[in-house]
Order: structure tokens, then C-alpha cells, then sequence
């Protein structure tokens, strides 16, 4: 079916000139304030700062400086995750509780620091999405430039966490951080979400219309006391088998939610979404300190600096998620989207499966070098995933009701993000089972035996779902 076509392609922005051409297109459609608004919300926050101071950057080495072990790892990456899971509710107030008459520009202001990201990230999304209504030719090139900017913005946050680490230690990126947040700041209060004061009587409208699709609310509040109740018991608790039990039953209920109460095409997208992102468990935990561990730690090992892992696997990951992009927008928009999902999800998997091929060092005796391998692999992994992420982000777009955009996207992608969350409960359950606790620490080799059965575990489950 139709996919959103665009007459300014990126993929026919081939040089300079059609690259000008390309954003020109954009800004005559959507506006010159959107495209910063954009940059600076989501290319900068979500893209530099997500990266720079996230999972991908320096808090694998924040915890490693704590000798915590892979499984914990991953129970704190499920937590940390589950801040997205609050999109929608946050999203609900943007639209229903304006603040001073404005719906989204000023809540940005007043969010907590810690917070910033995923309200800076709904907002926008919330303000670019209604903009497509009514452009629907040209969803698939801002949707194209939106994950462009932010995969830019996470090669430069990858470049940036070598250097830090080596030299400034794994703290100091909160610092460097700081001042993205500041231009979030700016932005938002100098009007650059456009919007106009909201009158009682828009409001009016606005609430009655949720009130009529009040199951919407209704989803984002379960999301959000879901989530805060899991989040709950795996503090006090405090064990990897409470974050487990919490998540799957916070899950599954969810998940019966969504599935009752939503329309069937809204259904069987978000239903879908939430179960392949459940289904490939994670277990980068462990493979953090396979590629990094030192020597002394696990002597087999490719012992991979940290400059090399993020300061030259890093960037290379980010630059060919834009290859991943172009080539989606290049090759696959036409595409059916149950096309594009499969060959998507099949490439991906088939991908994080060839890890066994370093993971049993079966690359050294086939002649290559761990670097090249890790290098062509993070490039690979890269851009599969972009494949499995894009459709999604389009349909979400056009799963959206006028005068609910922020509320139902936030929905469809907080549902999506608890998908990630339980990925991480469950790959961090699957380490802990086969006895796989990489910690950082001298002599850990035992550690990573059954390593190979944990990426065999978590490739067929994600092949599950496909």
C-alpha cells in the first residue's frame, strides 16, 4: 500500500545540490521553526545526549566501575528504560491540561532535568506528527530527516565517549550534556512550536474529543501505573527474579489492554510492536564485557579498548543507521508494509545470530581479525535494525487521530518502549539462568561459557515473531 511518498525523496537528493533541494522541500512544507525545533528536541537530545551519556555510550562503564555483573545490568537498563513507558501520560497532559493556554512549549520549561528527554521527545513528536495532517506525501521525508538527524546526533555522541572515558572518566558526560539541555530550553520558550493560545472553547472540543476516545487515556494511565508499580517492586525488592515476575505480569496485562480496547488496526500494530521488541532478548550486557574486558579478565577475549568501542565501532554503528535509513526510503517505502517488517525482522535476526561466529572465536580461526569482524558486524546489526524501526515510525504517524497526535503516538511508542524494557528483564533472567555474570573482574572466564547459548536463545525467540 501507499507509504507516504515524497517528491523530495532523499533518496533523489544525490549531491549537494539535491541535498539543498531536499531540505527545501521540508522547510516549504513544514516550516523552518519545525526543523529546528526538531534538531535541537530530538537530533541533539535524543540523538547526542541519549547516546552520550545512555547505554550506548559511557553508563556501560559506569556500571563496569562498580563490578556490577551483566544480568544487573540489564534489570537497571529495563528500569532506566521504562521513563519512556510514561510517554503517554505526559503526552495526555500536553493535550488536555495546556499550561498558561499553551499545550506543549511551556511544559517543556518546567519538566524535570531528568525527565527533559523523553517530555522534550514527546512534545515534538506530538508537534511534527499534527503537522503531517494533510501532508501525507511528504510523512516518509520528515520522518527520513527526524531519524537521520537523531542517528547523526548519536554517531557525534559516540565519537564524543571514547575521549571522555579515556581522559575525563565516565562522569564527566553529564557535564558536556548540559548544554544541549540548555538550547532545549531556549527553543522552547522562544515559540518555536508554534503554537497558538488555546481558547476555553478549543479546549472544550479537545477534552470532549478525549472523553469520546477516552479508552486513550485510560491505555496511558494503565502504561504509566504499570509501569511505576514494576519499577517499584524491582527496587524493593531489589532481585533479579522480582524485576522478571513484575515485568511479565505488567506485560501481559498490557498487553490484554491494548488488544481489548484499542480498534483491531490500531490493535494488531501496537500488539505486534510490543511483541518482537519483548521477543529479541537482550544480552548486550554480557557482550559489553566480552569486547572489552582487559586480559587479566578473560584472556580469550578480543580485549577491545574503549576508544575502538565507541570511538571508532561507535560511530560506525551510527553512520550505517543512516545507510539503514536511506536505503528503507531508497528501496523499501513501496514496499507492503508486511513486506518491509519481515524482511526486516529476518535480516535483523539473522544478523545477531552470526555473534556465535565471535563469540566461539571461530573468526580467528577463519583468518579474521576481531576488529574487522566487530566493525563489519556493528555495521550490519546497524543497519537491520533501521529496517525493523521505520515502518513502525511511519505507521505510527498515520495511526494518529486529529487533535490527539501527541497522546496516541507517545501511546504506540510507549507501548513499543515497554517492549524494550522486557527484552532487558528477560535477557538479563536468561544470563543469570545459564550462569553467564560477567562482572569486569579478574579471572571471569567461566563467566562467559554459555554465552553462545544465550545469542542462540535470543535469536530464535526474536525469529518467533517474524
Amino acid at each position: 500500500g501507499g507509504r507516504g511518498r515524497g517528491d523530495g525523496a532523499l533518496c533523489g537528493a544525490v549531491g549537494l545540490g539535491g541535498l539543498v533541494r531536499w531540505f527545501g522541500d521540508l522547510q516549504r512544507h513544514f516550516g523552518w521553526r519545525l526543523l529546528v525545533l526538531i534538531f535541537v528536541l530530538l537530533h541533539l537530545m535524543n540523538g547526542f545526549v541519549r547516546n552520550l551519556v545512555g547505554a550506548a555510550g559511557m553508563l556501560p562503564y559506569l556500571f563496569r566501575s562498580y563490578s556490577m555483573p551483566a544480568p544487573l545490568v540489564l534489570v537497571f537498563n529495563s528500569v532506566l528504560d521504562s521513563i519512556w513507558v510514561m510517554a503517554p501520560v505526559i503526552a495526555l497532559a500536553t493535550d488536555v491540561l495546556p499550561i498558561g493556554g499553551f499545550n506543549k512549549g511551556e511544559l517543556v520549561c518546567l519538566a524535570l532535568v531528568q525527565l527533559m528527554q523523553v517530555t522534550a521527545m514527546v512534545c515534538c513528536n506530538g508537534t511534527y506528527v499534527k503537522r503531517v495532517q494533510g501532508r501525507e506525501r511528504h510523512a516518509a521525508d520528515l520522518q527520513t530527516f527526524v531519524s537521520f538527524g537523531i542517528e547523526a546526533g548519536a554517531l557525534l555522541g559516540n565519537v564524543a565517549v571514547g575521549a571522555v572515558v579515556e581522559r575525563l572518566g565516565p562522569r564527566s558526560a553529564w557535564g558536556i550534556a548540559a548544554l544541549p539541555a540548555a538550547l532545549v530550553l531556549g527553543v522552547s520558550a522562544s515559540g518555536f512550536f508554534e503554537e497558538s493560545r488555546v481558547t476555553e472553547e478549543e479546549l472544550t472540543t479537545t477534552r470532549r474529543g478525549f472523553w469520546q476516545h477516552r479508552e486513550v487515556g485510560a491505555l496511558a494511565m494503565v502504561l504509566f501505573a504499570s509501569t511505576l508499580l514494576t519499577n517499584s517492586l524491582t527496587i524493593g525488592y531489589g532481585s533479579l527474579g522480582a524485576n522478571v515476575v513484575a515485568y511479565l505480569v505488567g506485560f501481559v496485562f498490557v498487553l490484554f489492554c491494548f488488544a481489548a480496547v484499542l480498534s483491531p488496526r490500531i490493535a494488531q500494530v501496537s500488539v505486534y510492536s510490543m511483541l518482537y521488541q519483548s521477543a529479541m532478548l537482550n544480552v548486550d550486557g554480557a557482550m559489553f564485557y566480552f569486547y572489552t574486558d582487559e586480559m587479566s579478565a578473560y584472556a580469550e577475549g578480543p580485549h577491545l579498548s574503549s576508544y575502538f568501542y565507541n570511538g571508532i565501532r561507535g560511530p560506525l554503528f551510527c553512520a550505517f543507521a543512516l545507510v539503514g535509513i536511506y536505503t528503507y526510503n531508497r528501496y523499501m517505502k513501496e514496499w507492503t508494509y508486511r513486506r518491509v517488517i519481515v524482511f526486516g525482522n529476518l535480516s535483523y535476526a539473522l544478523v545477531q545470530v552470526s555473534t556465535l561466529i565471535i563469540v566461539s572465536r571461530m573468526n580467528l580461526r577463519l583468518g579474521i581479525p576481531d576488529s574487522v569482524f566487530v566493525l563489519v558486524h556493528a555495521a550490519l546489526r546497524s543497519m537491520t535494525q533501521q529496517w525493523t524501526k521505520m515502518p513502525f515510525r511511519v505507521l505510527f504517524m498515520f495511526l494518529c487521530p486529529p487533535g490527539m497526535e501527541a497522546t496516541m503516538y507517545a501511546l504506540l511508542k510507549g507501548s513499543s518502549d515497554l517492549g524494550n524494557s522486557v527484552s532487558d528483564s528477560l535477557g538479563g533472567a536468561l544470563l543469570a539462568a545459564l550462569g553467564c555474570r560477567p562482572s569486569g573482574i579478574d579471572g571471569e572466564s567461566e563467566s562467559f561459557r554459555h554465552l553462545p547459548l544465550a545469542l542462540v536463545v535470543s535469536g530464535l525467540t526474536g525469529l518467533l515473531v517474524v
